[in-house]
């Protein structure tokens, strides 16, 4: 995929990156197809989402995010520990905070705004990981 890169090889961390500003709907839908795979996996894991480049979700990828959030929301609680999205303004927070008028992402999710305070917040997650695996 052109628009996202998912990194899976320190899992129970996934990595999202997203390439570029302007998704289309059918690029977007491939992510939520990789999220899908994701929790077809049943295991639990932590996001760690680098938006920084995503400048604009039009109403139609917001309204699929928030299907997607309403259709796979027992098992985005169940596995989906907590996500963290780094973000480069607060006009990119609040438009991503607009999905949650439509459906509230499951499990935790926080913004960022530094690099540094995403890792703080995703190195939580995995740590809450440890302790319900052990």
């Amino acid at each position: 995929m052109e628009f996202v890169t998912i990194d899976k090889s320190n899992f129970p961390l996934i990595r999202v990156t997203f390439n570029f500003g302007n998704p289309t709907l059918n690029d977007y839908k491939l992510l939520l197809d990789s999220q899908i795979k994701i929790l077809s996996m049943k295991q639990p894991y932590a996001l760690y989402i680098d938006a920084r480049k995503l400048d604009y979700l039009s109403s139609d990828i917001r309204i699929a995010q928030g299907k997607f959030f309403k259709d796979y929301k027992t098992e985005m609680n169940t596995y989906c520990i907590g996500a963290v999205m780094l973000v480069k303004s607060p006009f990119a927070f609040l438009m991503h905070k607009a999905i949650s008028v439509l459906e509230n992402p499951p499990g935790e999710t926080y913004f960022a705004f530094t690099e540094t305070e995403a890792l703080k917040k995703t190195e939580k997650f995995l740590n809450k990981i440890k302790v319900t695996s052990s």
